[in-house]
Parts: C-alpha cells; structure tokens; sequence
C-alpha cells in the first residue's frame, strides 16, 4: 500500500484551524435548601453548560485537589449569580460580582454545600435537572420529516 510523504513545509505540531466556534449555552440553576418556610431567596446561579470534553477534564478531580484548584478552573464558567454581602461599613447588602468577573475568590462567600452543588453544575449541567430554571421563551417548532422511513405497527 503506498504511503503519501510527508510535505516539507507540514508543521511538526497540530495547527490551530479557524473557522467553527461553538456559541457557549448558559442553564440557570437554583439550590433551594429551604425546607422550613422561611422568607429568603435561594441562590440562583447561571453557568456555561457546553463545556468541551477537554474544558471538563481541565476541571481537577483527584483525592488531592484543592478547593483553590476547583475555583481556579470553574470561576470562568460561572458567569452569573445572586449572592450579596453585608457592606460592613455601611450595613447595606452589596451584590458579590461572579466568578466570571470578579475572580476565584469570589466563591468564598459560599459555604460548603453551596460550593459542592456549585461544582456539579458546572460538571453537569449540560444534562439539566429539576433544580433548572425554566425558559420562558417557548421553543421554535419542530418540521415533521418528509419522506419518513418509519413503518405502521398497528394490526
């Protein structure tokens, strides 16, 4: 079988290709542990939800990772939330910019069932849940195919 050489001018490396870019989706996502009724808002959250295979395997995941490891590499991917802070010098309750934005450290106002949650939806988010907040923007509808293949199962 013959075998095609290698052109001379062939980069030894793989080339960066112009052309497709994936348009990045976003899923909001509310972690509600309010069971007993009291008046508050639940933190409400909206990340990147396409991530690459390789984004995704970016995000460390070993018995030594750190929490500073984890917010490095999701901080880009959480692009916007609810959280507030009291201002100590003046009492009022500013808002806390996400991680997008305002960096890792942001996530550190979060306690620690927040964060664990946090982390699974930027991991998973992709694949939704009830905890999804709904769009109320109704979808565009479906063509039915012409010419289907499928056959008639009814006696």
């Amino acid at each position: 079988m013959p075998t095609k050489k290698k052109p001379e001018n062939a980069a030894s490396e793989p080339v960066q290709i112009s052309g497709y870019r994936r348009k990045p989706r976003y899923g909001t996502f509310v972690f509600d542990l309010n069971e007993d009724g009291e008046d508050f808002t639940p933190l409400e959250v909206t990340v990147r939800v396409n991530l690459t295979f390789g984004e995704l395997d970016d995000i460390p995941n070993t018995p030594t990772t750190t929490f500073r490891e984890i917010f490095d590499a999701i901080a880009p991917y959480v692009i916007a939330w609810n959280v507030e802070r009291e201002n100590l010098e003046t009492g009022e309750m500013v808002p806390v910019p996400p991680p997008a934005g305002g960096g890792p450290d942001m996530f550190k106002v979060l306690d620690h069932l927040e964060i664990a949650w946090l982390i699974l939806k930027v991991r998973t988010g992709h694949l939704g849940g009830e905890d999804q907040k709904k769009d109320s923007t109704p979808s565009e509808p479906t063509l039915e195919p012409s010419g289907s293949n499928t056959t008639d199962t009814k006696a």
